[in-house]
């Protein structure tokens, strides 16, 4: 007995630091040789140390013979969240995805609310005291006080030897360095929060507070306008928490926290000053009016929809579905495809459904329940004259930690999560739940199973038991060759198995029929390897008319079609396909030009010369239209009495002086009017800029030799390269 009761409380630290360096390193954790080093590595850590968990779980199990089981307030609605978001799973129109999520962006698939939910069992059933729980936020701000570093030494002290290890990320959380400052107001609050505290030893005050300043140096440093909103509801719970009681905190840094709240309001009001801030890479993603309209077009698209969402990780589809023409005259993002929404909040309705997202509402709501009858209670004891803090000395803590879980929850309509935030989402969840059950039994509750001594229970837990390792083995194998699949590849290594690629392209599509990014990809393959397969252009149409009708309202789709149309020599069909592409975006410099080409290869020489006008008069115009303009316009001159070609083909080379075209074509203008002199002066530079050009070398000879062709009266055409 003595033995067993050694080995569990061994088995039980274990399992605690394996929950702590999650806590510390999934935020920290990103690996450069990965296409996306943050997804991946920081989803596989985050599984990876939770399945080390439970095995440890189970371990425990069989050397005790019971299992033992906090259940908690929350359990009814985290267990509905489940079965909701595996019903959304099933029926959702990219299965594969909504099951595993995507590696090149983040997405909260059935995997990672899965883990989540066992991370917060984890933490309730692995925090059994105190000092365990105080650990665990202190780990928790180890972690933040490290990526703030991080950050601080790429951006201020421009440490390049850090590249070597994390690439050239900027911080360790997420490649948005919004993310990156809500993670931050987070370590601000809890460190400031514990700053104020009574009873904090010396070096702890400093170490906390030196935490808190360096995050706010970084805000200031990011300077998001939403993050000062944020971070100004953040300070006020923490002044009103502290002057709620006032026995149990420290009047003197109280104020530096009022200290800070007035700089929030002076840099939202004013702004912070340039030199303060840091240039930091411009973020793009989809803003709240189009996520609206996306998340609404797809609630309304039909009753499973509406109840149960188009699945998770299945926001580019629905995107891709209702993209709204207007979209189109963006001029930055046109072209771009969202797969995340402006808010956590519209990806729960349109990927989880109406009904999830309502329990996932009630979730919070009854937790805040639960926290504010735990404040009442306080308040209650304290006017009674009880020392209701004093005597509980992580209490303070707890209420911190529900203060960090309300500021999360409330910034789920500001931001989309990633994976660090939704491991402190719900890491605040049950610390919170963990520390006010150690002053109050309402939160949670003990299940304790024995499994009786006789054969047929031991068989048959054995065989259980044998089954549960087995399959965490397997996952654990296949997920490790996972990961390794993600790897930047060796373009010197996989340069021939183009046939390959293709297939398992194809297979990606069988698997996820609505992802338009899938089929764009075996279009672009299927394109790629026309040059060896003739073939495989009728298959890259093909495949593009499927990704027409799964994003029927993105114009670069038409252009593709027109390009690959015009690959075959199918002219009336790019045209349409051009054509269509100019509707839908009365801009598109490429629609254009591929439009005139069609137009000049079908003899409509003056819609193609109307085309290049319509792009010269709104500046469009680059050298390469101008030369095409020019050169139409002078095979179409046959008296040769206008000069537009000639200013035409100058305005190219002033623009660009080494354009060998419109040199060429000067030479051959001023030929045919019998400046040879002139013609030869761009001839020599032509020759110049292509030594080894048989062609102009030869044109040369023909101006400089004995005998001399006569012009051609300016009937000489100038092909099109």
């Amino acid at each position: 007995m003595l033995i067993q009761s050694r080995l569990t409380k061994v088995l039980n630290l274990i399992s605690y630091i394996f929950l702590a360096l999650n806590v510390l390193l999934v935020p920290l954790f990103l690996d450069k040789n990965l296409n996306n080093s943050y997804i991946i590595p920081k989803q596989y850590v985050f599984g990876g140390l939770i399945l080390i968990n439970i095995i440890l779980l189970i371990l425990k199990f069989v050397l005790t013979k019971k299992f033992n089981f906090n259940k908690t307030v929350l359990d009814k609605p985290l267990l509905l969240i489940l079965g909701l978001g595996l019903l959304s799973t099933v029926f959702s129109s990219n299965v594969y995805d909504s099951f595993f999520g995507r590696s090149d962006f983040f997405a909260l698939s059935y995997i990672s609310l899965l883990f989540g939910v066992l991370f917060y069992y984890v933490v309730v059933n692995f925090v059994h005291t105190e000092k365990s729980w105080k650990g665990l936020m202190d780990m928790f701000l180890a972690s933040g006080f490290l990526s703030i570093i991080f950050f601080i030494l790429k951006t201020v002290f421009k440490i390049n030897f850090l590249d070597t290890w994390f690439g050239p990320a900027l911080n360790t959380v997420d490649s948005l360095n919004s993310l990156f400052g809500v993670w931050v107001i987070m370590v601000l609050i809890l460190s400031l929060g514990q700053v104020i505290k009574r009873g904090q030893s010396v070096i702890r005050t400093i170490i906390y507070f030196i935490i808190g300043l360096s995050a706010f140096a970084v805000l200031v440093m990011l300077n998001f306008k939403v993050l000062w909103w944020i971070l100004l509801v953040s300070l006020v719970l923490l002044l009103m928490l502290g002057v709620n009681f006032l026995k149990e905190v420290r009047l003197p840094w109280l104020s530096v926290i009022f200290t800070f709240l007035v700089l929030n309001v002076v840099f939202i009001i004013f702004g912070v000053p340039q030199k303060l801030q840091m240039n930091v890479p411009t973020e793009v993603a989809l803003g709240l009016k189009p996520s609206w309209s996306v998340t609404y077009d797809t609630a309304l698209s039909g009753v499973k929809q509406f109840l149960l969402g188009s699945g998770p990780a299945s926001f580019g589809v629905d995107f891709s579905k209702f993209r709204d023409v207007a979209f189109n005259s963006d001029n930055v993002a046109w072209s771009l495809r969202f797969s995340q929404p402006y808010n956590t909040v519209f990806g729960l309705v349109s990927e989880y459904g109406l009904a999830l997202a309502i329990i996932f509402v009630f979730l919070i709501l009854l937790f805040l329940g639960h926290a504010l009858t735990a404040w009442k209670k306080i308040r209650v004891a304290a006017n009674k004259g009880g020392n209701s803090l004093q005597s509980h000395p992580i209490l303070l803590e707890a209420f911190l930690s529900v203060i960090a879980f309300v500021i999360l929850s409330g910034s789920s309509f500001f931001i989309f999560y990633n994976q660090v935030i939704w491991l402190v989402w719900f890491l605040f969840l049950a610390l919170s739940i963990v520390g006010f059950s150690f002053y109050y039994h309402d939160f949670v509750s003990k299940v304790e199973c024995v499994m009786e001594e006789t054969p047929q229970y031991s068989l048959s837990f054995s065989f259980g038991l044998i089954v549960a390792i087995t399959a965490l083995v397997m996952i654990s194998v296949w997920g490790v060759r996972l990961y390794g699949g993600e790897f930047k590849p060796d373009v010197q290594a996989v340069s021939s198995p183009m046939a390959k690629a293709v297939n398992e392209a194809k297979v990606a599509t069988d698997l996820s029929p609505a992802s338009v990014g899938l089929w764009e990809n075996l279009a672009t393959m299927y394109e790629n390897a026309s040059a060896l397969v003739p073939e495989a252009r009728d298959w890259a149409i093909k495949t593009l008319q499927q990704v027409v009708v799964l994003e029927p309202t993105n114009p670069a789709h038409y252009w593709r079609l027109g390009n690959s149309f015009a690959a075959q020599a199918k002219w009336e069909d790019a045209v349409k396909n051009y054509q269509k592409a100019v509707d839908l975006k009365a801009d598109y410099y490429g629609a254009y030009v591929g439009l005139a080409n069609a137009y000049e290869q079908t003899q409509k020489n003056d819609q193609a010369l109307t085309l290049y006008e319509k792009l010269i008069n709104n500046k469009q115009a680059n050298p390469e239209i101008l030369y095409n303009y020019g050169r139409l316009f002078y095979n179409l001159n046959s008296q040769g009495d206008l000069d537009s070609d000639q200013k035409n083909w100058l305005s190219v080379i002033q623009k660009q002086p080494n354009y060998s075209n419109a040199l060429y074509s000067l030479g051959l203008w001023y030929e045919t009017r019998g400046d040879k002199t002139t013609a030869l002066q761009y001839y020599y530079k032509v020759r110049d800029l292509n030594p080894n050009n048989p062609d102009i070398l030869k044109k040369i000879q023909s101006l400089t030799g004995a005998v001399v062709p006569a012009p051609n009266e300016g009937k000489i055409e100038i092909k099109k390269k």
